[in-house]
């Protein structure tokens, strides 16, 4: 069912708009004039558009404040997902290692499910890493309260810098093995484009390493 995207930033206006313009969800840049006034370029009040709010928004608020303003927004506007990036920031956890703090913070969230609208949360990656499951900073609790997990951090072995991988586990049918994508940049957008998957990437990369050696052999 199509629908329209609220997406609460923790970011300020200025950041998180230059990069919407980058990615090209703008096709302008916003004037010093429009960001002065705190002026949304994308807010309108149509199904099937973009919507978002930064921390000049929500700063004064609570968290149960937060969500409830966040779930009028997202019945007035239509929304079939809203995000929140990152979660224990906006949510103001303060121990993101406490599994209670961590799971209050979700359950807040339940008015977005009893509306029948899909909620994505945002976690930073713990520098240690690990599998998909634990590879969360702070507690694991957040991992046992939705229904499906993604990550998205840099391929093993030699790839350009440019590579990412995105993994998935949840409750519901999703990819089997992980999927390689490339950051785009190299124009003035930034974008992920699909590879494959990690089997047909490393095929790629040999081949290109067979073809750049023939190459220099022709230089």
């Amino acid at each position: 069912m199509a629908g329209s995207v609220l997406y609460v930033s923790e970011q300020p206006l200025g950041s998180f708009v230059a990069e919407l313009f980058n990615s090209g969800m703008l096709v302008s840049a916003p004037t010093q004039l429009q960001l002065a006034s705190n002026e949304k370029p994308m807010r309108r009040e149509r199904k099937g558009e973009f919507h978002f709010v930064t921390i000049e928004d929500w700063y004064k608020l609570t968290w149960s404040q937060i969500v409830e303003a966040t779930v009028e927004h997202a019945v007035r506007i239509g929304a079939c997902l809203v995000v929140f990036d990152t979660l224990s920031r906006i949510a103001r956890v303060k121990d993101e290692n406490s599994a209670s703090e961590m799971q209050a913070a979700v359950d807040e969230l339940t008015p977005l499910i009893q509306k029948r609208i899909s909620t994505l949360v945002i976690q930073h990656e713990r520098k240690s890493g690990g599998t998909i499951e634990d590879a969360g900073r702070g507690t694991n609790a957040l991992t046992g309260a939705v229904d499906v997990i993604l990550r998205l951090n840099r391929p093993e072995g030699n790839h350009p810098g440019s590579y990412r991988q995105l993994e998935f586990i949840g409750r519901f049918p999703g990819p089997s093995e992980p999927r390689v994508l490339e950051r785009k940049t190299a124009d003035s957008t930034s974008r992920y484009e699909l590879l494959g998957n990690v089997a047909a990437v490393k095929g790629m990369t040999a081949s290109q390493k067979i073809l750049d050696l023939f190459q220099e052999e022709d230089d």
